[in-house]
């Protein structure tokens, strides 16, 4: 007997637990994502870079990994506004997470150079080795216009479990 009424609470719970797990996991990043200032009512693109930046940070390390990462993809998420998107490197310059271009997610990107030949990658791992948060200028194709272009890439560094990892977003001048 014991065993049938432990079944049939364990069935009548089991829809519920899902129903909660889902609606938390639907609203967790919403929530968090009401803690950061609003960045897109700003119109400079260097304020708005970092404030999504350190948002991003906030959502990485209070979510983990995986739910950041699906809210940076996501164009819904709160981390995709036209060009500006984040990405995110590991220490090593690997590609963890791109919300734009999927392809770079695992590659190595540390000898990555601008347009001008400069090694950008290799600066932002070298600065984020001596700073927890910075700005890189480089020279960009511009997605829309097609023509090279002056870019800021700001960084910021986020833990989790797994290790350091290096979130980035970037606007053009």
């Amino acid at each position: 007997m014991s065993n049938f009424f432990n079944l049939t609470v364990v069935i009548a719970i089991m829809p519920i637990l899902f129903l909660y797990t889902f609606f938390f996991d639907s609203v967790s990043a919403q929530i968090n994502l009401q803690k950061c200032p609003d960045y897109s009512k700003t119109t400079d693109a260097s304020i708005k870079s970092e404030t999504l930046g350190k948002c991003a940070k906030l959502v990485f390390e209070k979510e983990g990994r995986e739910k950041a990462f699906k809210n940076f993809n996501d164009p819904k998420g709160g981390f995709v506004e036209g060009e500006v998107y984040i990405w995110t490197l590991d220490t090593n310059g690997i590609c963890l997470q791109h919300a734009v271009n999927h392809k770079l997610e695992g590659m190595v990107t540390n000898r990555v150079k601008d347009s001008k030949g400069k090694p950008f990658i290799a600066e932002i791992l070298n600065l984020s080795q001596k700073q927890d948060a910075g700005r890189v200028e480089y020279s960009w194709t511009h997605p829309t216009s097609k023509k090279v272009a002056d870019k800021i890439t700001f960084f910021i560094k986020a833990k989790d479990d797994k290790g350091d990892v290096i979130l980035l977003n970037g606007h053009y001048k």
